[in-house]
């Protein structure tokens, strides 16, 4: 308990003094990375600011994942709410967030696309689906780091973003989900 309040102390201290719009520092200074999933889902709600969904399943992947870079995972969290939810909310003319985004995105050495055909492949389109809102999504976006199948380093996340809310549910995570060419279906 004294853990949590310590951190919503610092988030609450470093975000005093930024801009209203952003709700996060310039610098990850003020932005802790665990290196475990013990409070994945305290840890999401409090850097989130109300702009990312966990999904259960997602929790429930990333604790039973090889997974070893735990903190690029949290980094990637970050991202989505601090660089991507932005650059998709921006308007036509603002270019720098979209620069922004990219940029964040090099930076961690992911890439973001959407997940291609596999959500429309009958065999496997229930893996891409999650209740979210009382309705059934599909995860149909993805950041990703490296290629291949497997691996203690190879990260997936994968996301759906809800245009009308201006949030990300993240449904799975760090580990592909199957398709055709993932072996595990």
């Amino acid at each position: 308990a004294a853990l949590e309040e310590i951190r919503q102390l610092k988030f609450q201290l470093s975000t005093q003094w930024n801009e209203i719009d952003r709700g996060y520092a310039e610098t990850d200074d003020a932005i802790e990375y665990p290196d475990n999933w013990d409070d994945l889902e305290t840890w999401v709600e409090l850097y989130g600011q109300d702009r990312l969904v966990l999904h259960p399943k997602a929790a429930k992947a990333a604790r039973e994942s090889p997974f070893k870079d735990i903190p690029l995972a949290y980094k990637a969290f970050d991202y989505l709410a601090r660089y991507y939810i932005p650059m998709r909310t921006r308007s036509a003319n603002d270019h720098e967030a979209y620069e922004r985004s990219k940029q964040a995105l090099a930076e961690l050495g992911l890439e973001e696309s959407d997940v291609g055909t596999a959500d429309d492949i009958k065999r496997y389109k229930h893996e891409y689906k999650r209740l979210y809102e009382g309705r059934e999504v599909t995860l149909d976006r993805h950041l990703k780091r490296g290629v291949g199948f497997g691996g203690d380093f190879q990260f997936r996340l994968y996301f759906y973003y809800d245009e009308a809310a201006e949030k990300v549910l993240v449904g799975h995570l760090p580990t592909h989900l199957t398709n055709r060419l993932s072996h595990n279906g």
